[in-house]
C-alpha cells in the first residue's frame, strides 16, 4: 500500500489556518487498478483563531492522471469549527480508481485541493481566507503483471516441468515453446506446466549437434485478456541411446569389388578378393552419416562414403569382421559378421626331364596341382622347348584329365641326340598366378666327342659349336667341385666385388628366362 501527505498554503488573511491532503492507495491487481483515497483536512498554527464561514463557502478536490484532469469534487459547505475540534480535522474524503499500464505500472497522479473560510477569533471575523494544496505528484505501487517462472528438465524424451509464480490465483497462462520451426502451446495453465518434447525436436539442431537453443514464454492472463509474457532461453539436448544412434534402412550388401572376381567364381577368393561393403544406414532427427570402418584382417579400414573396400583376406574359411557406423553428432552404430573365403594356392609344378636311353626324345614327368575353387578355376599346362643354341620354342599343351585339377603325367617329347635343350614348364591358372620350371638337358653321352672338321672337343657329350673345347660333365679342381670353388675364391674377395657378382648374375639370369618367354 502506497500513501501519503501533501500540505497547502494560505492567502489573504489566513496566516493561521491551512488545507493539507493525506492519501492512501491499495491495489487491485486481477483489475491492474488502485484505488486512490484522499482525506482533505483543516490545519492551524493558532489555536485561538478558529475558521467559520457563517455561510458555505466553495472547495474542490482534484486528481490528474497523466497531466489530465481525470476527476474531481466540486462542493460547498459552512466551514465552523467553533468550538475547536481535534487538529487536524478532516472535513471531506473522496476516493477514485486509477487504471494503472498494461504492463501494471502506474501512470503519472497528481492531486490539488483548495477551500476558502473565514478566521474567526474573539467574535472578530478575520477573512475571507483561502488555502490551496497545489498539483503534487503522488507515486502508487506498480501491479506485477507477467508471471515469472523457473523450468527445469532439457533432455528430449523426458519431462520439462515448468513452475510459474503469479500474483493473482485469477490469472491463467499459455507456455509456448518455440525450437526452431516447431511451436507448441500449452495453455490454460495454472503454476504448474510438465510436458515431453520428441526426439524430433532434434532435427531442428544443427546436424553436427546433440543440442539446441529454443525458447519458453509464459503468458499471463486475466480472464480472456493478456496482462503480460516473460521470455527465457531453454538448450535440449538428444540423449545418447539406442534410438537416436543411426539406423539401418537395408541389409549391408558385400560384393567383390574385383567384378571379374565375382562374375566368375561368386565366392571370395583367399589372397584375391578384395570385399566391398556397401552400407545403407541414415542419421536420426537431422543427423548425417559421417563415417563407415570395417575392421578386419587385423586392420581397420575407413571411409567417408557408405562403400568400403578392404585389401585381399589373407586367410580362407569363415572370417569375422567388425564394422561402426558414426554420425555427425558422434553417435555410433557397431555391427559384425563373418564372410566365407574359398582356400586359394598359386599352381604348383615338380617336373623331372631326363633323356631317354635311346637318346632320341626326352621324358618330362610333370606333377603338377592347381586350386579348384568350386571347379571355375581356369587352368593350363604347358612344355616348352628349343635347342640351346635356337632362339624359337616348340610348344605343347598338356590337358588336365575330366574335371580334375590335380597332373601326375609323362609326356615324351622327341629331340635329336646331337643337341642340347632348354626346357620350360608352365602351369598358369584365371588369376594369371603360374609356376615355372626351367631345365636344361646335354646331348647323348659321349667320353670324348671330335667334330667333323677335327676342329672342336667335347667331353662327357657331343660338339654342337664350332671351334670350342665343350665340357658336359661335372668339373672338379683340387677335388672340390668347379661351383664350390667358385664359391671359395667370392668368399675371399670384398663384399663390394661380392654384390657386383650378384647383380650380374641376376642380369644374366633375367636375360636368360626371357630369351626362354
Amino acid at each position: 500500500m502506497a500513501s501519503g501527505s501533501l500540505g497547502g498554503r494560505t492567502t489573504y488573511n489566513s496566516s493561521y489556518q491551512s488545507i493539507g491532503i493525506n492519501w492512501s492507495s491499495s491495489t487491485n491487481i486481477s483489475n491492474n487498478t488502485s484505488q486512490l483515497s484522499i482525506s482533505l483536512f483543516w490545519n492551524t498554527s493558532n489555536s485561538s483563531k478558529r475558521w467559520d464561514t457563517v455561510a458555505a463557502r466553495d472547495a474542490y478536490i482534484k486528481v490528474y492522471v497523466n497531466g489530465v484532469e481525470t476527476y474531481s469534487d466540486n462542493f460547498s459547505m459552512r466551514f465552523d469549527c467553533d468550538p475547536y475540534p481535534s487538529i487536524p480535522y478532516v472535513f471531506r474524503t473522496y476516493s477514485c480508481t486509477i487504471y494503472h499500464n498494461a504492463d501494471g505500472t502506474p501512470p503519472v497522479v497528481q492531486i490539488a485541493a483548495y477551500a476558502n473560510g473565514t478566521a474567526k477569533s474573539s467574535g472578530t471575523n478575520w477573512g475571507p481566507g483561502k488555502s490551496y494544496v497545489d498539483a503534487q505528484s503522488i507515486y502508487l505501487d506498480t501491479i506485477p503483471r507477467a508471471s515469472s517462472f523457473s523450468f527445469s528438465g532439457t533432455t528430449l524424451g523426458s519431462n520439462t516441468h515448468v513452475s510459474i509464480s503469479r500474483a493473482s490465483s485469477s490469472f491463467t497462462h499459455r507456455v509456448k515453446y518455440v525450437m526452431g520451426d516447431i511451436t507448441q502451446n500449452y495453455t490454460d495453465i495454472g503454476t504448474v506446466c510438465d510436458f515431453t518434447r520428441p526426439y524430433t525436436d532434434a532435427q531442428q539442431f544443427a546436424s553436427n549437434s546433440a543440442s539446441g537453443t529454443g525458447s519458453i514464454t509464459v503468458i499471463t492472463y486475466n480472464g480472456g485478456a493478456e496482462i503480460g509474457r516473460t521470455s527465457k532461453n531453454i538448450v535440449m539436448t538428444l540423449p545418447d541411446n539406442n534410438d537416436t544412434k543411426p539406423v539401418m534402412n537395408s541389409e549391408t550388401v558385400i560384393s567383390d569389388s574385383i567384378t571379374e572376381i565375382e562374375t566368375k567364381f561368386g565366392a571370395f577368393i583367399q589372397n584375391k578378393s578384395k570385399p566391398q561393403f556397401t552400407f545403407d544406414y541414415s542419421g536420426r532427427y537431422g543427423a548425417n552419416i559421417s563415417e563407415y570402418s570395417v575392421s578386419i584382417n587385423d586392420k581397420i579400414y575407413t571411409s567417408s562414403s557408405n562403400s568400403v573396400i578392404v585389401d585381399e583376406i589373407r586367410d580362407s574359411g569363415s572370417i569375422n569382421y567388425t564394422y561402426k557406423i558414426k554420425d555427425t553428432r558422434g553417435r555410433i552404430t557397431n555391427g559384425n559378421g563373418i564372410i566365407s573365403v574359398v582356400e586359394y594356392n598359386n599352381p604348383q609344378i615338380s617336373t623331372s626331364i631326363e633323356r631317354t636311353s635311346a637318346g632320341n626324345s626326352a621324358s618330362v614327368q610333370l606333377n603338377v596341382s592347381i586350386t579348384a575353387l568350386n571347379n571355375l578355376n581356369d587352368k593350363s599346362v604347358a612344355i616348352k622347348y628349343k635347342p640351346h643354341l635356337e632362339t624359337n620354342y616348340y610348344s605343347i599343351n598338356v590337358p588336365f584329365d575330366e574335371g580334375e585339377y590335380t597332373m601326375d603325367k609323362t609326356i615324351s617329347v622327341p629331340i635329336s641326340e646331337n643337341l642340347s635343350y632348354d626346357f620350360y614348364v608352365q602351369a598358369i591358372d584365371f588369376f594369371g598366378e603360374e609356376d615355372t620350371v626351367i631345365i636344361p638337358i646335354s646331348t647323348v653321352f659321349d667320353l670324348l666327342h671330335f667334330s667333323a672338321d677335327g676342329e672342336s672337343i667335347a667331353v662327357g657329350k657331343r660338339v654342337e659349336r664350332e671351334n670350342c673345347f665343350e665340357i658336359g660333365m661335372d668339373l672338379y679342381y683340387k677335388g672340390m667341385s668347379i661351383d664350390d670353388y667358385i664359391r671359395q675364391i667370392i668368399n675371399e674377395r670384398n663384399d663390394d666385388w661380392w654384390l657386383n657378382m650378384i647383380v650380374l648374375q641376376n642380369k644374366y639370369k633375367s636375360i636368360e628366362e626371357t630369351q626362354l618367354l
